[in-house]
């Protein structure tokens, strides 16, 4: 039981998972952090790519001081994301969690992209998912 105690998560989006019954040990919280962070990130590259066929004039209503949703704000919003978490990880991080990430390029094809030995990109790739956990503060 104290083994136990010891792995588990005390904050954050990793202990809200561990309460839900979702994470086991300490092996599955380190890889659910990541996890969530690459998912974030498809989910804003997936936002910042809505074009403008998905905003309809009738719908859109302005009001003065309200913040509107609509799919243009929430554009923006995301581009405005994926840029700071560039400048968070970094070009040559971000440039791994492109190819990997959004991507879904295989770690062999990707350290063949970038010119970098095969061994060395599973730590580069874990290095930058840490980063853009931070950036969304889920680590």
């Amino acid at each position: 039981m104290d083994a136990e105690k010891s792995e588990r998560p005390t904050g954050g989006s990793a202990a809200r998972a561990w309460g839900n019954g979702r994470v086991r040990g300490l092996k599955s919280v380190r890889f659910f952090i990541p996890h969530g962070a690459g998912r974030r990130l498809q989910r804003d590259w997936e936002m910042s790519l809505i074009g403008g066929y998905a905003m309809s004039p009738a719908n859109v209503s302005i009001s003065a001081g309200t913040r509107s949703d609509s799919p243009a704000d929430l554009r923006c919003d995301a581009i405005r994301r994926m840029n700071q978490a560039r400048a968070h990880v970094g070009a040559t991080g971000f440039r791994i969690l492109e190819l990997v990430v959004l991507e879904n390029v295989a770690i062999s094809d990707a350290a063949r992209r970038l010119g970098e030995p095969v061994a060395k990109l599973p730590l580069a790739l874990r290095v930058a998912l840490d980063s853009l956990a931070s950036f969304y503060r889920l680590a």
